[in-house]
């Protein structure tokens, strides 16, 4: 993957209260304006708007955050690390064919988005996994939902 290099963005304590202020006003949605340094006011495009609108929550819980472009390309270690897995299962998913993936020369590499699929995908997975758990065990009567 080509990428600028850069860290994950973290909010100090001390920013937590004008955050949650932010995130007060982005839940208003259109018409959020701003003044540049030029003291000129202006309405905070959608496009700006979305975004922050998924990353200020994360900084007031004082989480990291990267902001990747939707088009990055991943090494497999890269994915896996994202996936918080081995390397060696991320090849077996990859040969399995549960994630896409090309070769450029004799490199696996695969597209953020179709990791990030793949993530959500297992997440489901694992809710309703639990829900089954759940309903199962109160069938049986070894679980009391009181």
């Amino acid at each position: 993957m080509i990428k600028e290099p850069q860290e994950a963005i973290t909010a100090q304590e001390r920013e937590r209260e004008a955050l949650a202020r932010l995130a007060a006003l982005l839940q208003a949605g259109a018409g959020v304006r701003y003044m540049d340094a030029t003291g000129e006011i202006s309405e905070l495009p959608p496009s700006a708007l979305a975004v922050l609108q998924r990353a200020v929550p994360h900084l007031i819980q004082g989480e990291e955050v990267e902001v990747f472009p939707a088009q990055t390309d991943l090494s497999t270690n890269e994915a896996a690390d994202l996936l918080n897995v081995s390397r060696p299962y991320l090849i077996k998913l990859l040969e399995e064919g549960e994630i896409p993936y090309f070769m450029i020369g004799t490199h696996r590499r695969m597209h953020l988005t179709d990791v990030l699929e793949y993530q959500q995908k297992r997440a489901e997975q694992r809710r309703r996994g639990m829900e089954e758990l759940v309903r199962l065990s109160e069938e049986l009567g070894l679980y009391d939902n009181t």
